[in-house]
């Protein structure tokens, strides 16, 4: 049905396993992640929906590509960002690598979800929000992003730390 049709033109689009940015100066180098994390919950939500060959497929595909964000975004590279946190673009990071050991049980993945969810919780302000980045203090815009996937983590995680971090946000608002 459509979702085969779906995930198969996604996993062909993604050449040199990217959709969008494939090098300096060719378009923002977050687009991918923000491509990869609505991918990954629509992939976790419509799984039983597909077969076993076009699952396998995919998870082959989503190993290059969270390789990917792990040597240009992750393990301390931070190719061409900001110096230290970056809350809006580290959560979607912390849960693009939850997925991602979830789903293909790689444990570099679930190393690099506890490095950014910690570096989350120093990165938060007394008064509830994340920096932006080099220590300002964000927008409500970036701060719904940050309390959206944070709470999205927890229900996925379970983790202390997140809903820590999600009930230290009230005062934000």
């Amino acid at each position: 049905g459509f979702c085969t049709v779906f995930l198969d033109a996604l996993i062909e689009a993604a050449t040199d396993d990217r959709w969008f940015h494939h090098g300096q100066g060719m378009g923002d180098p977050n687009i991918d992640r923000f491509t990869l994390l609505p991918t990954l919950e629509a992939y976790r939500l419509l799984a039983d929906a597909l077969t076993p060959p076009l699952q396998e497929r995919f998870l082959v595909k989503l190993r290059g590509i969270l390789d990917v964000q792990y040597n240009e975004y992750g393990a301390g590279s931070r190719q061409g960002f900001p110096e230290g946190p970056y809350p809006n673009m580290d959560v979607y990071y912390c849960l693009i690598m939850l997925h991602g050991y979830q789903l293909t049980g790689d444990a570099r993945w679930q190393r690099e979800f506890e490095e950014y969810l910690q570096l989350l919780a120093d990165a938060q302000f007394d008064d509830g929000g994340w920096t932006y980045i080099k220590g300002t203090n964000e927008c409500p815009t970036y701060h719904n992003i940050n309390v959206l996937l944070m709470a999205r983590i927890h229900e996925l995680s379970g983790s202390p730390k997140a809903e820590a971090q999600v009930r230290r946000s009230i005062p934000y608002y």
